[in-house]
């Protein structure tokens, strides 16, 4: 089993106006059908939250402390306050607790469109990470995110249809004579070939997700090692509390 799965998006420093303004957009097609949000100045921070949608949406949006999630797909019983009960124990554990996340949980279709706007790939994905502050290590924040951001982390997209699909056919691969390879893997990729069930997956994808939002990354095996040893870190800890 490989990462493959996992694909997340790290947005770049020279790239982020233009990219966040996009992202606005696209967000906008989608937010501004079934309820409203605020952009923050600089674009750099999302919030989707209106009482008068709750009972006449069927997408519906939670908050507790400073962890929002939006639901907008129908496919999949989604346990909201189990994603926000996740996120906030990763925050606690990474540093960060007075730090707002966001996220959003979508459709097949709808990650799919993000993918191809903001990837150049026209497929499904599991997951989307978009970082709202820049880092000159894992970790360590370039600026003063409380000052412009509001402390923001920023947003996590994940689509529970793809993450079913792969849990299935992780299963299946589980199962055959040859067994799944997990040689090459470590971290959330290797805890993934031993948990084929939704809720699972999609708690080792918020712990992957809210590293890059904490300038995590695997682009090169260096960076790869610091992650994964960082994931197994915080999935040890979390299944000890």
């Amino acid at each position: 089993m490989t990462c493959e799965g996992v694909q997340l998006v790290v947005i770049k420093k020279q790239q982020k106006q233009q990219q966040m303004k996009l992202f606005l957009v696209i967000m906008c097609s989608l937010l501004l059908r079934t309820s409203s949000f605020v952009a923050r100045s600089g674009a750099h921070q999302l919030r989707w939250f209106s009482s008068s949608t709750l009972s006449a949406s069927t997408a519906i949006a939670e908050v507790e402390g400073s962890v929002e999630v939006k639901v907008t797909q129908r496919k999949y019983p989604i346990d909201k306050q189990k994603i926000i009960s996740t996120t906030l124990q990763i925050k606690r554990l990474l540093g960060v607790p007075e730090f707002q996340v966001d996220v959003l949980v979508c459709s097949d279709n709808k990650i799919r469109e993000m993918n191809d706007d903001w990837r150049g790939k026209s497929k499904s994905t599991d997951c989307l990470s978009f970082p709202a502050n820049e880092f000159v290590e894992p970790g360590v924040f370039e600026d003063d995110p409380s000052l412009e951001f509001e402390q923001h982390l920023g947003d996590i997209v994940i689509a529970p249809d793809y993450v079913w699909r792969q849990c299935k056919r992780d299963e299946l691969e589980a199962k055959s004579e040859q067994g799944l390879d997990t040689s090459s893997d470590a971290g959330v990729s290797k805890a993934m070939a031993s948990d084929f069930t939704l809720d699972g997956r999609i708690d080792l994808l918020l712990v992957h997700s809210m590293l890059h939002l904490l300038g995590y990354d695997h682009e090169t095996d260096e960076d790869w090692k610091i992650m994964t040893d960082k994931e197994q870190e915080i999935m040890n800890a979390l299944r000890r509390s």
